[in-house]
């Protein structure tokens, strides 16, 4: 391996710039997702919408700039002997010069910790939604009351005819 040539240090700079963008971009989203929460806790619909469309677009950014780290790492591998064939970050970290493998370990260690914090944001806002769903849900029954098993309707033959269920809206006894 000849880790030291030109193309070889270019494409390990373009690499320690791809995860610095992509650190970047999930910083971006961390704070989109943190905002999202927050419009789910005042319940500001527009505003959740909003920050939905901008998480998917930074989404799609983050894919775009994970494909092309890949194939970073990729064309960094092919200078190294003794790799797996499809080589991960980690693999690489340990095989090139220590300067780029301190700031490759750093900025991994950094797009780790977002991770971790952007899967408990959203782990958080799927208990609020699941929490505001169930508080409708309970609403929509009390105030929307109905019987289960309703009382059969006879049509002018005789015959049992199909009701519909009733819903009677506010019908509370006092």
């Amino acid at each position: 391996m000849n880790i030291n040539d030109n193309q070889t240090n270019e494409t390990l700079a373009q690499l320690v710039e791809n995860l610095a963008q992509e650190l970047k971009l999930y910083i971006l989203l961390e704070e989109t997702i943190r905002n999202k929460q927050q419009s789910i806790v005042q319940g500001n619909v527009n505003e959740m919408r909003e920050l939905v469309e901008r998480e998917q677009t930074l989404l799609l950014e983050a894919q775009g700039i994970s494909e092309q780290r890949q194939l970073s790492v990729n064309a960094v591998a092919e200078n190294i002997d003794t790799l797996p064939a499809n080589p991960a970050l980690k693999d690489i970290i340990p095989r090139v010069p220590e300067v780029v493998s301190i700031k490759l370990a750093g900025i991994r260690q950094d797009l780790r910790a977002v991770l971790q914090r952007i899967a408990r944001l959203n782990q958080e806002n799927g208990f609020l939604l699941s929490a505001s769903l169930e508080h409708v849900r309970s609403m929509v029954h009390l105030f929307l009351r109905f019987d289960p098993n309703p009382q059969n309707v006879y049509d002018v033959n005789g015959a049992i005819a199909q009701q519909e269920v009733d819903h009677n809206v506010l019908d509370c006894q006092i």
